[in-house]
């Protein structure tokens, strides 16, 4: 797997050996870059135009993003963070997620208890599903997943084809209903008040997610 940054997709000697050409196509953050979407949609078909001049077609597969980072102030390296995580820091804050018309990415802003901005930009099923419809247009049959185990559950419908068939309805805020998120200084967290002895250790998000 070769991401934009490396151009090794571009070297012919090396092309010419191999079956697949695997292309990570989303900007990976740097030190010191500014927030910025991931994939946003023109860049995006510009980019796999670029690739497809350099790998035939027999050969090309685009391996797409499903995770977000998170630009915190003061801290000179964006974190890489799973969508999960993402709509876990949202929520702690009370914030929200905007999608940017422009470039076809969700984005969050918003600042948390210890007064540190967060800008966040994701690439949630809505921002998948636009590289998928581009790839579509540009005749590119393969995709490959770059952030196994960083996605929504929705990202598998756009993967799938089922956004594409106009099944609409996973392009909502990202919805976790079986993730838990572990937080305190272990596994177990001690309860108080009174009654009997139990074990309420393990707490989930409860409740809705912020709507955009």
């Amino acid at each position: 797997m070769a991401s934009l940054s490396d151009q090794q997709w571009s070297i012919q000697a090396l092309v010419a050996h191999v079956d697949k050409v695997i292309v990570t196509t989303y900007q990976d953050p740097w030190l010191g870059s500014h927030p910025q979407p991931l994939a946003p949609l023109d860049w995006f078909r510009k980019q796999v135009v670029q690739i497809q001049r350099d790998v035939p077609a027999a050969k090309l597969v685009i391996a797409v993003g499903g995770h977000a980072v998170d630009w915190v102030s003061g801290q000179a390296v964006p974190d890489r963070i799973s969508v999960a995580e993402a709509m876990f820091r949202i929520s702690q804050a009370n914030g929200s997620i905007d999608f940017s018309p422009a470039a076809k990415n969700s984005y969050s802003s918003f600042f948390d208890r210890e007064g540190n901005r967060h800008q966040i930009w994701m690439l949630d099923a809505a921002s998948v599903h636009n590289n998928l419809r581009v790839l579509q247009d540009l005749g590119i049959p393969e995709v490959a997943v770059a952030s196994l185990g960083e996605e929504e559950p929705a990202f598998w419908d756009a993967l799938g084809g089922h956004l594409l068939a106009g099944e609409f309805r996973s392009l909502g805020v990202p919805e976790f209903p079986d993730n838990v998120v572990f937080t305190g200084g272990g596994a177990v967290l001690p309860t108080s008040g009174s009654g009997p002895p139990r074990l309420a250790a393990l707490a989930a998000r409860s409740g809705k997610w912020p709507h955009r």
